[in-house]
């Protein structure tokens, strides 16, 4: 079996995210970047409603009025972008907090594993996790290979703020990386 990590992405649901905040200056006052020549220009969107911000390697930023979200496929720069975010718009009321995975199962027999799981045979199958905070959904790409999605989701407090979230993301990424490599080697 061959297992390739795909993409981390952290995604924080809030009440009244503001998207024309990503600008220039925020991203680097707020330690989101460093310098601005990694940007891809072309592909980045300020608008009051809509904001996504594209670093050259892959990286992104999405922002709108209800949601904070940052996918790559470098480790564990989604939550440490996360944490910089919270702590600079620390008055925003949030209310949830999704870590998510996206793995690929290659060279393996999914057919037979999709059967295992699925009585009608579906191209994707949805799990609870015995974490009790994680949805496992499977997608049959073809009969040797599948993708593997994991999401683990938090419920904030309601009157929590950003500011005020004791959730360490990245901690939370070890964590429930350690439990998505467990599940992909008991599981394939």
């Amino acid at each position: 079996m061959k297992k390739t990590f795909k993409n981390n992405s952290l995604v924080i649901l809030a009440k009244e995210h503001s998207p024309s905040i990503l600008t220039d200056s925020f991203l680097i006052k707020s330690g989101i970047c460093e310098e601005l020549n990694n940007l891809k220009a072309d592909q980045n969107i300020l608008t009051s409603h809509f904001s996504q911000i594209v670093f050259e390697n892959g990286l992104t930023i999405i922002l709108d009025p209800n949601r904070f979200a940052v996918t790559s496929d470098l480790s564990n720069e989604p939550f440490v972008i996360g944490q910089k975010y919270c702590k600079a718009v620390n008055l925003v009321v949030g209310y949830a907090v999704g870590i998510n995975f996206d793995v690929e199962i290659g060279e393996y027999d999914v057919q037979g594993w999709f059967h295992k799981l699925s009585k009608n045979g579906n191209e994707c199958v949805e799990i609870k996790y015995k974490s009790g905070n994680c949805n496992i959904t499977l997608k049959r790409i073809n009969n040797t290979s599948a993708l593997v999605n994991f999401n683990f989701h938090y419920d904030l407090i309601e009157t929590e703020t950003l500011g005020d979230i004791k959730l360490n993301f990245v901690e939370e990424w070890t964590k429930n990386n350690e439990i998505v490599n467990t599940f992909l080697d008991n599981n394939f």
